[in-house]
């Protein structure tokens, strides 16, 4: 005879039920393998920023004469902090906006950098790695947010300028050489100690013709961050691959219908086609887009040659699986739409810890034209009323943070 049940170890034994099954759907979601076509795609979409983001938030970054920023800074999100960084310099905002200094100078002085560096963000330990790619290119410059300092640098196993590097299990150091050089280094990619060592490298087959000097050096592995794994793919290569235990297996792949010349000469054919790749993944999407190179012009005015070309942009849904190319983009804020037709389209930045941002001019939001576009992003109406209120043209930008949405379903 069974027994009745008590109803709240009923209720329960059910939600213990759905939460396995979500995780296990979400961890087979995961590990699982995209295989996707460009030349295949059939269907289109009308992407907009509410079809992607919840939970947003406003913030008026505060102007006063020592953080006036440049246009198109890199922003990070610390845990206390919004880390702005411009051809100027590096500042410090509260999460309110507020301007607290300017914590990093550029320029030749003591403990001042050049303004042509890349850096990556340890959020474990809130440190900010500086590679700087004029001065000091044999080591990383190590600089704690939290206590405003220089700490003691990190020695590069490899001198030089680095194509890209991020921080690998708390304690060491993934990277790869500058893509497009010739040197005859042989690791697509490496790993090192804090000290400087090399742990360990993936040496690397597959070449590329740089078209300029006649020469064959090897493909570099650029990386691309997620939120549990690291992501990695060949600066000429098709497919996206997860990196784990020192091996690469495949996580997104883009076919053709005709084979693919893998020696490829720097991009500089007129018709080739490169896939991008984000630097940083998320849960709900990938955005992808395919590069075909139209050749070359020469400005009337400086001479600069400038190379060529037409993206198209892609989106991967992750929910349904779905792989469509995006028609046009609008950003319900401005309400201005972006139809993707071969330019390069300003997509909001995603940011590790599935965020998105969005660096707004203070002109674009002196109208009030996309009003009735807000309906769907919650309070966004009345942040945007005040955020307006006194707001000058030449004030520094307003920055939207935005989370990105589990599931996004679009049109």
């Amino acid at each position: 005879m069974l027994l009745p049940m008590n109803p709240k170890l009923t209720i329960l034994f059910l939600a213990i039920i759905i939460v396995s099954c979500t995780n296990h759907k979400r961890k087979n979601q995961d590990k699982a393998v995209y295989n996707v076509s460009f030349e295949n795609c059939r269907t289109t979409i009308d992407l907009k920023l509410s079809d992607l983001v919840d939970s947003i938030k406003l913030v008026r970054l505060e102007t006063t004469p020592e953080s006036l920023i440049a246009n198109s800074p890199g922003i990070i999100l610390t845990r206390d902090n919004i880390i702005v960084i411009d051809m100027n310099g590096v500042y410090k905002f509260t999460p309110e906006g507020r301007f607290v200094r300017k914590i990093i100078k550029f320029g030749r002085g003591p403990e001042e950098l050049s303004p042509v560096i890349d850096y990556y963000f340890y959020e474990r330990r809130n440190l900010l790695f500086i590679a700087d790619r004029i001065q000091n290119k044999d080591r990383f410059q190590i600089y704690d947010i939290e206590e405003e300092e220089f700490l003691e640098p990190v020695m590069k196993c490899f001198p030089g300028t680095w194509g890209d590097f991020l921080v690998y299990n708390d304690s060491l150091i993934m990277g790869s050489m500058e893509p497009i050089r010739v040197d005859t280094n042989r690791y697509a990619m490496f790993i090192q100690n804090f000290k400087g060592e090399l742990v360990t490298g993936m040496t690397n087959s597959r070449k590329v013709l740089d078209a300029v000097l006649n020469k064959e050096t090897v493909q570099r592995l650029l990386f691309c961050q997620g939120e549990k794994d690291i992501f990695a793919y060949y600066v000429y290569d098709d497919t996206l691959f997860r990196f784990s235990n020192n091996n690469l297996s495949p996580y997104l792949i883009v076919s053709y219908n005709s084979q693919r010349n893998y020696m490829r000469s720097m991009g500089y054919e007129i018709g080739e086609s490169r896939v991008g790749y984000p630097s940083v993944d998320n849960s709900s999407f990938i955005l992808l887009n395919e590069s075909i190179y139209e050749g070359q012009s020469q400005s009337q005015e400086d001479g600069w040659i400038k190379h060529n070309y037409d993206r198209y942009y892609y989106f991967l849904n992750k929910s349904d699986r779905s792989f469509s190319r995006i028609k046009s983009y609008t950003d319900n804020i401005t309400g201005k739409m972006h139809e993707c037709n071969g330019k390069e389209l300003n997509f909001p930045t995603v940011l590790p810890g599935n965020k998105i941002c969005v660096l707004y001019n203070p002109y674009e939001l002196s109208n009030d034209n996309s009003k009735e576009n807000l309906s769907t992003l919650s309070d966004l109406s009345i942040q945007l009323q005040k955020i307006q209120e006194g707001l000058n043209p030449m004030d520094n930008p307003v920055l939207l943070i935005g989370s990105i949405k589990r599931k996004i379903l679009t049109d």
